[in-house]
């Protein structure tokens, strides 16, 4: 088919290393039959929240496949089609040792060496997600 690059629709993003939840991160979705990219906030809100995002306290910002139709956050979203492609260096996973310390475990994909050129290739991380549009 015909591909068109998706317009950054609007908000800002600055590349980062080790992003937490409710930093403003860079989301690939559809809207209106168009690829749209947008900076969005990290994290789940439900689309019945009224008040400010500062009294937000819910942890939403991981959700997995494993459990997605468990937590009716999700699957409320997930089933209304509103998910999206979150681009990723990597992100990191944590496990602890017996003494509570955090170690931190990058993740990514392999880098391909192209012609003596290194090529990093980015996770396509899915996602959920609410929109106030």
């Amino acid at each position: 088919g015909n591909i068109k690059r998706p317009d950054w629709e609007s908000g800002y993003h600055t590349p980062g290393y080790n992003l937490p939840p409710t930093s403003q991160i860079p989301v690939l979705f559809e809207k209106m039959g168009q690829r749209v990219f947008r900076s969005m906030r990290w994290g789940l809100v439900p689309s019945n929240h009224t008040k400010s995002l500062k009294e937000f306290n819910l942890s939403t910002h991981n959700c997995c496949s494993e459990t997605i139709l468990e937590r009716p956050i999700y699957t409320k979203a997930f089933f209304k089609g509103q998910r999206c492609v979150i681009p990723a260096d990597g992100f990191f996973e944590w496990t602890s040792t017996k003494g509570a310390e955090k170690i931190p475990h990058f993740v990514h994909r392999l880098e391909e060496a192209t012609g003596g050129d290194e090529q990093k290739n980015l996770l396509m991380i899915a996602g959920c997600m609410t929109s106030a549009d």
